[in-house]
């Protein structure tokens, strides 16, 4: 289908067709299902990253960092494999795209950008080479759907207020604004 695609789009377009994108274009149609034809090797500056190591390496700083642990969320790691490992041959080959949602991310889920800049900095450590603002969008967005799945758990609290203390309904009705459902 990616091959077919690309023939096409070529002849209309007068473009010439580089393989390598014929078979990133064809994992991102897989989705999921391209975890059994990805490579978790490359190859950057003469270096090789496993992408399965960097990602294990990210979640465990985030752990660390942010006291939430990514790791037991199955399709998150396969979907960020399979963006890291795409990411990474862009960078390889000098490539950026754009990422139209970033500022709505930036702006809508302040915690998911900054986990994702941290995600990003643990990568760009590992590969000496910068991650792009515009990544690190596409890092939150995957982040942020296994946050919301991470976080539907409910805490209970227990607040201690003295009874003759005059601002306990002040601070219920703040506590109550702010967590009620």
């Amino acid at each position: 289908v990616s091959k077919c695609f690309f023939n096409r789009l070529s002849k209309k377009m007068n473009l010439s067709i580089v393989d390598d994108e014929i078979k990133m274009f064809a994992l991102l149609l897989l989705g999921k299902e391209s975890k059994s034809y990805f490579k978790d090797e490359i190859v950057i500056g003469g270096e090789k990253f496993s992408i399965t190591n960097l990602i294990n390496i990210v979640l465990k700083d985030l752990i660390e960092i942010f006291d939430i642990d990514f790791s037991r969320d199955e399709d998150l790691k396969s979907g960020i494999k399979l963006h890291v490992y795409n990411m990474l041959e862009r960078i390889k080959q000098h490539v950026t795209i754009q990422n139209t949602l970033l500022n709505e991310v930036k702006l809508n889920y302040p915690l998911i950008f900054k986990i994702a800049v941290q995600a990003g900095k643990s990568l760009s450590t590992q590969i000496h080479k910068d991650i792009s603002e515009n990544e690190i969008g596409f890092l939150a967005i995957h982040l942020g759907k296994s946050y919301e799945q991470y976080n539907q758990n409910k805490y209970k609290v227990l607040i201690i207020l003295s009874l003759a203390d005059d601002f306990q309904k002040t601070y219920m009705n703040k506590i109550n604004y702010h967590f009620s459902e």
